[in-house]
């Protein structure tokens, strides 16, 4: 039997980052994830904006597409919110006592310091779609980490533009997903670049981490998204490097070798190259995370207390001194 899902919020990550629904390659947005995915049946879509609607109805045939809440003829198991953060918490306002809505998904960041801490009684009816975690790669990352195939950790570098908010995050949560650790502690800011907004500035610092009983640092440097976009992390560990870029989109791992150059030196030498994470299949994923959480597989890792950890976390770098 199928789950049903009503996506609220047709722009980018709603419908049009992807351009055509019969691929089955790529998987970038809601609509067209939710529509090919077996486990799942489209209840409706809506979009106050009159052009997005009828795109709707052009690219999915037979699902109800729909402006207001009030057209809503039966409420779905789950609902997607995929609009600004104002407007998502709106609905969620409206919605979040419905007894037939057994899950929302919701598009980061949703934890500001405007949210009431209320929203801690629903978290684990919230997931807050950090799209890295629940990808494979990363999921077999994490274990290896764990179980020690990759030796101690030593160090990271994290690079990126857009906003410790709106981008940054997402490395945060990343590290915070792969390395569980138990403190945090963050270093004062050694540079910044106003290039998004005046309130979420792109931030360069240090964090140490620690996790178990090893700690390294992590390097955040901040680019300037008016050049170009990017999101990249860097990993150092006795045995091997990972390096991941193209928005961790691909992996290259090195390996402990002899210097083929020097004799005598041992280099980290590349092993796998330009490896994909999947991520440009991230919507299916998706999917498939939320079908396991319905079905009491897999926990909320992802819930509105794993989001408000991550703003927390933002607000200690912005005070750091």
């Amino acid at each position: 039997m199928k789950h049903t899902v009503g996506i609220i919020g047709l722009g980018n990550i709603g419908m049009t980052y992807d351009k055509e629904v019969t691929d089955t390659a790529t998987f970038l947005s809601h609509s067209k994830s939710f529509y090919h995915h077996p486990g799942f049946e489209l209840s409706f879509l809506l979009d106050i904006k009159e052009e997005l609607r009828a795109e709707a109805i052009k690219r999915f045939p037979g699902v109800p597409v729909i402006a207001d809440l009030s057209e809503v003829k039966s409420y779905p198991e789950v609902v997607v919110l995929a609009a600004s953060p104002e407007v998502n918490l709106r609905y969620l306002e409206q919605l979040k006592d419905r007894p037939e809505i057994k899950l929302f998904v919701v598009e980061k960041p949703f934890w500001s310091e405007a949210v009431s801490q209320q929203w801690l009684e629903h978290s684990s009816k919230i997931y807050v779609n950090y799209v890295r975690k629940y990808l494979p790669y990363f999921q077999e990352l994490k274990k290896q980490i764990a179980a020690g195939d990759f030796g101690k950790t030593l160090s990271g570098n994290v690079y990126y533009s857009k906003g410790l908010r709106n981008n940054g995050s997402h490395l945060l949560d990343l590290i915070s997903y792969l390395f569980q650790p138990e403190t945090i502690t963050c270093n004062p800011i050694f540079n910044s670049k106003n290039d998004y907004k005046p309130e979420d500035l792109s931030l360069s610092f240090t964090l140490d981490v620690k996790s178990k009983q090893e700690q390294f640092p992590v390097v955040f440097s901040a680019l300037d998204e008016r050049q170009y976009s990017v999101i990249e992390l860097d990993l150092f560990f006795e045995k091997k490097r990972v390096k991941l870029y193209d928005f961790c989109g691909r992996a290259d791992v090195f390996s402990l070798k002899s210097d083929p150059l020097f004799p005598g030196y041992v280099n980290l030498l590349p092993e796998k190259e330009k490896e994909s994470t999947g991520l440009d299949r991230y919507g299916y994923y998706l999917c498939d995370k939320i079908a396991q959480i319905l079905e009491g597989k897999s926990d909320n890792d992802s819930s509105v207390s794993n989001e408000k950890h991550i703003f927390d976390i933002i607000q200690k770098i912005k005070n750091a001194s």
